[in-house]
């Protein structure tokens, strides 16, 4: 199973990693150069929440437990300092795996097992297909796993979710405030400092990028963040900076009060994610889809972008020509990874011209109308499980199924004003 020795003409060879070891030393496997490397913390976040992830799970290591770890975050708040504060305080180093595109996957996820038994390590795991996990292993003591990748149950391995929570604005100014003391981003004062650092869309990592660029004013910081968050390639949509408020937009005073009370629910949510008694409070991870409807011209698109930005949030604005293929299978494909970027990032995603994929469902007289009735079902199902809320707008609210309107927390009419 673990491949200590292998035959070659009819005699055995010990795997050098494995004669490193018995020799006194450690070093890294040779297959894994280019696909894994030692992640330390970096001593730039305070992780208090890993640190009581790491008291929680040490006494059941200490019982022979292993764990694979679910981390749910947004990518910016940098999950992998998470998970390496985590091994820290189980006396553990981490080996970051990024399996990717590898096309001898499981063989290096044996190989990693393997190194994590020897050298006292904990795994991060990114792109492998669990379904091929190779049979018997199960060294590592922790192993951490981001993203949505389908977890099939491990036999000897206990599965659990941790979140790493978006940090406050405290957490955020005192590590702009450490990672200046390394020479970056002097030229911002700490007044420019604690106006970014109260942006809930910024992550630790989009304010140390930031900090690197070494902007010399607020003004400047704020542009760079723009470029930054507009430039990022995506095929499934493009993202938008909001920059519009309130007073840019004209509603009833009805309207009004129903968009800010959804974005007001949407902020508390996020507050509840520290609450002392969140486990009681599971369902407000449950999303709140919000269909917007109404003639064209009448700024739905732009009561989107302004909601995002009262949310502190970037809008996505999902681009539907990528994400509808005629191939079975593909456009529920397509709308995972969707959902998959939004919550990794934090945005708000906002769904254009909703019609086309919420259309009237048909009867089932081909196997495409089968297969367009089960995709809309998997978007409801997405939208419905998707944390914080979701925007969706559409011109034609008639040629929408009524059933998918009954889906929605809330079915806002834009109006025409008067």
């Amino acid at each position: 199973v673990w491949r200590l020795v292998a035959g070659v003409d009819g005699h055995y060879r010990i795997d050098r990693a494995v004669a490193s070891y018995i020799r006194g030393s450690l070093t890294l496997d040779e297959g894994l150069t280019l696909a894994a490397r030692v992640h330390g913390p970096s001593g730039l976040v305070a992780n208090d929440s890993a640190a009581g992830t790491a008291a929680a799970l040490k006494p059941l290591l200490a019982h022979g437990e292993k764990f694979r770890l679910r981390i749910e975050g947004r990518d910016s708040d940098r999950p992998l300092d998470f998970a390496a504060a985590v091994a820290e305080g189980l006396g553990l180093r981490l080996l970051s795996l990024n399996l990717n595109g590898q096309e001898a996957a499981a063989e290096l996820m044996l190989r990693a097992e393997r190194l994590a038994v020897l050298g006292r390590f904990a795994l991060h795991v990114e792109g492998l297909d669990w379904t091929r996990y190779p049979a018997g292993l199960s060294g590592a003591p922790v192993i951490f796993v981001s993203g949505e990748a389908v977890l099939p149950g491990l036999p000897g391995r206990i599965d659990r979710t941790v979140a790493v929570l978006p940090p406050s604005a405290a957490e955020k100014l005192e590590f702009c405030l450490k990672v200046q003391k390394t020479g970056l981003g002097k030229g911002l004062k700490r007044e420019a400092l604690r106006q970014l650092c109260a942006l809930p869309s910024l992550g630790y990592d989009d304010l140390y990028d930031l900090l690197s660029q070494g902007p010399a004013s607020l003004e400047a910081a704020r542009a760079a963040l723009r470029r930054r968050v507009e430039g990022r390639a995506a095929d499934s949509g493009h993202v938008i900076v909001p920059g519009k408020g309130w007073d840019d937009i004209v509603l009833d005073a009805t309207t009004l009060n129903r968009l800010q009370q959804i974005v007001f629910e949407a902020r508390a949510r996020a507050r509840y994610g520290d609450h002392p008694n969140k486990t009681r409070l599971d369902y407000l991870r449950a999303g709140i889809p919000v269909m917007l409807h109404g003639a064209p011209g009448t700024g739905k698109t732009l009561a989107a972008e302004i909601m995002a930005g009262a949310a502190g949030r970037n809008l996505y604005v999902a681009d539907l020509a990528g994400l509808v293929s005629k191939y079975v299978g593909e456009t529920a494909q397509n709308l995972r990874k969707l959902f998959e970027t939004v919550k990794r990032s934090g945005d708000v995603l906002f769904i254009d011209e909703a019609d086309s994929l919420f259309t009237r469902r048909t009867e089932v007289r081909e196997a495409n109308d089968k297969h367009a009735n089960a995709d809309a079902n998997y978007l409801l199902q997405l939208i419905e499980n998707h944390p914080g809320f979701t925007l969706l707008a559409t011109n034609r609210p008639a040629d929408i199924d009524p059933a998918f309107f009954r889906r929605m927390r809330f079915n806002i009419e834009i109006a025409r004003p008067q």
